[in-house]
């Protein structure tokens, strides 16, 4: 996925809003330096490698419930992490999104 696709599988995620917002922004700064310069300082990829990781560790913290079984999302900003809920189906689609992420932030030509 490039960069464009995975900013727009970030946004329908069921992830925290503040994490798709900061997700996105950064992958959004990311782009655009790429699209002008070619490259991104590696500060870059380290930052958003970071939100990546934070995002990861919000999914592998929610509470997860068979399919169908989710009653109740906590996604808006500041919900507490025991209240985000997703099914097995959505945690695994967040994760293959942070994952395919975390991929193209590492292939992603930086400079000194």
């Amino acid at each position: 996925m490039r960069l464009a696709a995975l900013f727009v599988a970030i946004r329908e995620s069921p992830l925290p809003a503040s994490r798709a917002t900061e997700l996105a922004e950064q992958c959004a700064r990311l782009r655009t330096t790429l699209n002008a310069e070619g490259t991104v300082s590696p500060a870059a990829v380290v930052t958003l490698v970071g939100v990546v990781a934070e995002a990861v560790a919000d999914v592998q913290s929610a509470t997860v419930v068979r399919d169908g079984a989710a009653s109740e999302r906590a996604t808006a900003a500041g919900a507490p992490a025991e209240a985000y809920v997703l099914t097995v189906t959505e945690r695994d689609a967040c994760l293959a999104v942070l994952s395919e992420l975390l991929f193209t932030a590492v292939d992603t030509p930086t400079h000194e």
